[in-house]
């Protein structure tokens, strides 16, 4: 027992003797912040050029302006193409309309108009898409679809009509409704637009040209 106690003792003194110190807990790292990610435009690589979206939609803007409504609409059905849903892709398809309508193009042009009402019905450009399509589908003696047309653009914008638009709307109506035996109620319409003519002064000489 007294040889027991003595080794003890030793091993005590050799490892510092009594009870180890306590050690002062240190602060767990900090987890690494995540990387910074920016979105970048989509790049497109063709066999002649590199460019990305933004780029290929002002290079589109571009070609409108100057009248190549040809090189314009492609473009811009480029930008659709490419990103379909994306954030170009209304302003694009509008355009695109717009350019196919330059050309002449009617059938192209409601296509595009269409296509954007359907995909994008909430966009600012809904509107303006929808009244471009009433004036074609009449052009074009779609009358069917130009009565749709002139349903909806009521129901959803007809408290707030300007001038311009009660004209082409009420119009696009009557002549949907004659156009389908309804010639009472194509005439209803056609006072409505009348009313509005009258009440801007459209019918004053000079004012309309």
């Amino acid at each position: 027992m007294p040889l027991l106690l003595a080794l003890t003792t030793a091993c005590a003194a050799a490892s510092g003797g009594g009870a180890a110190p306590a050690k002062t807990a240190r602060p767990a790292p900090s987890p690494p912040s995540p990387p910074r990610t920016e979105q970048l435009p989509r790049v497109v690589i063709g066999p002649e050029e590199m460019t990305d979206l933004p780029s290929l939609m002002l290079e589109a803007e571009a070609a409108q302006r100057a009248g190549r409504h040809a090189d314009a609409a492609r473009r811009f059905e480029r930008v659709v193409e490419l990103e379909p849903d994306g954030a170009l892709a209304p302003e694009a398809l509008y355009q695109a309309g717009v350019a196919r309508d330059e050309l002449t193009e009617r059938g192209a042009s409601i296509d595009r108009f269409e296509l954007l009402v359907a995909r994008f019905p909430r966009h600012a450009l809904a509107r303006q898409a929808t009244l471009r399509l009433l004036r074609l589908t009449c052009y074009t003696d779609r009358w069917a679809r130009a009565g749709t047309l002139a349903d909806h653009y009521l129901q959803r914008w007809g408290s707030e009509l300007a001038t311009h638009e009660a004209v082409v709307v009420y119009g696009a109506k009557a002549l949907a409704l004659v156009e389908g035996g309804d010639a009472d109620g194509g005439l209803r319409y056609v006072e409505r637009a009348r009313t509005v003519i009258e009440a801007a002064r459209l019918d004053a000489a000079g004012t309309i040209s």
